[in-house]
């Protein structure tokens, strides 16, 4: 049976396929997609400017919060997290959705893990077998395995 291992957080996406087989002694964990989310890296002064399209911090605060001005109220990290998380689920779909893989494993930080599987259509969320509400991008790959199943696989095999 082929399946998709999802690690993500808001800020990478890692996909891997693996097959576990009667006939191998571990499966073989294989990159098929990843990519890093842009927003979030860059500076928040580089993305936001006041309505004169200056810099921030021109003029005094009292100015500034009457005229609309570098005061006003930004919801940049919420917008990010919302965009993180759909931009997430579109590629859990895309990745699900033509037939390749019959199942799927997920890890994801607790806090975006539900937001995301939500966002999935049912026949997607189906698919997704077993979920870890934990941050696993940064694991090696020879350690993500034992956190979706109960099987002890050789070290340094991948």
């Amino acid at each position: 049976m082929k399946r998709l291992l999802i690690t993500t957080d808001l800020g990478t996406f890692k996909a891997y396929s693996f097959e576990n087989d009667r006939f191998s002694t571990s499966p073989r964990l294989e990159m098929v997609d990843s990519f890093e989310m842009s927003f979030g890296q860059d500076r928040l002064s580089e993305r936001l400017s006041d309505k004169e399209g200056g810099k921030f911090g021109k003029g005094t605060a009292a100015s500034s919060f009457n005229e609309g001005g570098s005061s006003e109220r930004h919801n940049i990290h919420l917008e990010d997290h919302r965009r993180g998380t759909k931009m997430i689920a579109e590629r859990m779909k895309g990745l699900l959705a033509d037939g390749k893989y019959e199942g799927c494993y997920f890890a994801a930080a607790a806090e975006i893990n539900r937001e995301i599987l939500d966002q999935l259509p049912r026949e997607i969320r189906e698919k997704v077998e077993k979920t870890v509400p934990q941050n696993l991008v940064n694991a090696p790959r020879g350690d993500l395995l034992r956190h979706f199943t109960s099987e002890k696989f050789p070290a340094g095999k991948e």
